[in-house]
């Protein structure tokens, strides 16, 4: 999303210390994109959607099992390494 752009590329540049991180940055559909990912062998999506960032967070969605939640920024490298370690 153009509005979360910026704020997206800066997440991935901090979540690459600790996980392999991909982006699709691509003017795509987001379902396009979920495919995409899901195609890609990614186990995680980060959603950074205005709404969310707006609120201090993002959606987490799991491609295994379909749920998603939304995970504060502070939360979200704890998350993950909860989710990747199931």
């Amino acid at each position: 999303m153009d509005a979360t752009r910026d704020a997206s590329l800066a997440l991935v540049r901090a979540l690459r210390g600790a996980f392999a991180v991909d982006v699709d940055l691509e003017t795509r559909g987001l379902g396009a994109q979920m495919k995409s990912a899901d195609k890609s062998g990614a186990r995680l999506l980060v959603l950074v959607g205005e709404e969310e960032w707006a609120r201090g967070g993002v959606v987490l969605r799991d491609l295994r099992d379909g749920t998603q939640e939304f995970v504060t920024k502070e939360s979200l490298d704890d998350t993950l390494r909860a989710r990747l370690a199931r």
